[in-house]
């Protein structure tokens, strides 16, 4: 009812009025087939059931499938369908006149058996599980990225060795017709420098490449990432 607290919007239609009727997930409704108006079987605690669509909801500004597994009833069909009568499994609630702290404090005090946290928090909560759930998968990669890496240093080491000994006669021209050690020295990490440079370049634009590409098949896939580009760190 709060459009300032719900993390939901509906798309189309309206919420439910009795129990008998239910608002889905849009993504879940495109995979049924169903609409506004249409009835749908759902199988909650108490068994399954047949409800009627009163209306669409999608996470407020996120694609994809996060908008795929929401089912909303009335708060009684709630209680009586996905949990125990007369409790409740989150609360949320604001003020207009007072700051989130002291809301906090305040609601604390009536509630001593409640986790009550200001929205800052939970968001700070929320972003850190993420984090440390992303950050494993994070981990993996750079391993794999290491390895590769380790690998690849002996291969051009190799290469650019053997480079170098077909060029044993034109590197020998050259310090004949009076260029230095350090001259042919220079040359050739030069020349290293500069293929490791347009190679970077090449594999930096080749890995955002690959990036967009795992992205655009995640969203035919139906796993939109809710971000506008790709971020790239050091």
């Amino acid at each position: 009812d709060d459009p300032d607290l719900s993390a939901f919007e509906l798309a189309a239609g309206r919420p439910p009025g009795v129990d008998s009727e239910v608002v889905l997930g849009t993504d879940a409704a495109a995979e049924a087939g169903v609409s506004v108006g249409d009835q749908v079987d759902l199988i909650p605690l108490a068994g399954r059931e047949t409800f009627t669509i009163t209306g669409l909801a999608s996470l407020d500004g996120i694609p994809g499938a996060a908008n795929s597994a929401f089912t909303f009833f009335t708060p009684d069909a709630a209680e009586l369908r996905l949990g125990d009568a007369g409790t409740a499994r989150e609360i949320l609630a604001r003020s207009d006149s007072t700051q989130p702290d002291d809301l906090a404090a305040r609601i604390a005090l009536s509630v001593r058996d409640a986790d009550v946290v200001t929205g800052e928090e939970r968001a700070t909560e929320e972003q850190e599980q993420l984090g440390t759930a992303l950050g494993v998968f994070e981990t993996i990669l750079l391993v794999f990225g290491a390895i590769a890496l380790f690998v690849g240093s002996f291969t051009i080491a190799n290469t650019f060795t053997i480079t170098i000994a077909q060029r044993t006669k034109e590197l020998a021209l050259v310090r004949a017709i009076g260029a230095s050690r350090r001259q042919v020295l220079g040359a050739v990490v030069g020349e290293a420098a500069m293929s490791g440079l347009i190679a970077a370049a090449g594999g930096l634009l080749a890995g955002l490449g690959v990036g967009r590409g795992l992205m655009w098949i995640f969203a035919r896939c139906g796993l939109d990432f809710p971000v506008a580009s790709l971020g790239v760190e050091t």
